[in-house]
C-alpha cells in the first residue's frame, strides 16, 4: 500500500496525469530541425540547413493532444495516438514517435 501512494504521489509532484498514455512523450527532447528554403529566381538558390535545440513536450487542452516546442519561437500542438501515431493540427503533416526516444515529423 506504500509503495503505492508513494508512486502516485511522485507521479502527480511530476505534473503527468495518472494512467494516460501519453505521459511516456513528456519531457525535454533533443530536436534535430531540418530547414529548407527554395526560389524560382536561379539569382537565390535557397538553402537547406540542420539546426539542434533542446526542447518540451507537453500537454495540450485537447483530448489527446501534446504541444511540441521544438525549437525557442516553435511550437506545434499534435494529436498522439496510443499507438504513437502522430497527425499534426497545423501545417507539419504526420508523424510518429517511433520509440520513446525518437519523434519524427
Amino acid at each position: 500500500m506504500m509503495l503505492l501512494l508513494v508512486a502516485g504521489s511522485f507521479m502527480l509532484a511530476c505534473n503527468k496525469k495518472p494512467f494516460d498514455y501519453r505521459n511516456k512523450y513528456l519531457g525535454e527532447w533533443a530536436f534535430e530541425v531540418e530547414r529548407r528554403s527554395y526560389s524560382m529566381d536561379t539569382s537565390s538558390p535557397g538553402y537547406w540547413d540542420t539546426f539542434f535545440y533542446t526542447g518540451r513536450i507537453d500537454y495540450a487542452d485537447a483530448g489527446n493532444a501534446l504541444r511540441v516546442h521544438y525549437t525557442p519561437e516553435d511550437t506545434v500542438t499534435v494529436q498522439v495516438e496510443e499507438d504513437g501515431k502522430v497527425t499534426s493540427l497545423t501545417y507539419l503533416g504526420y508523424g510518429e514517435f517511433s520509440d520513446e526516444k525518437n519523434f519524427q515529423m
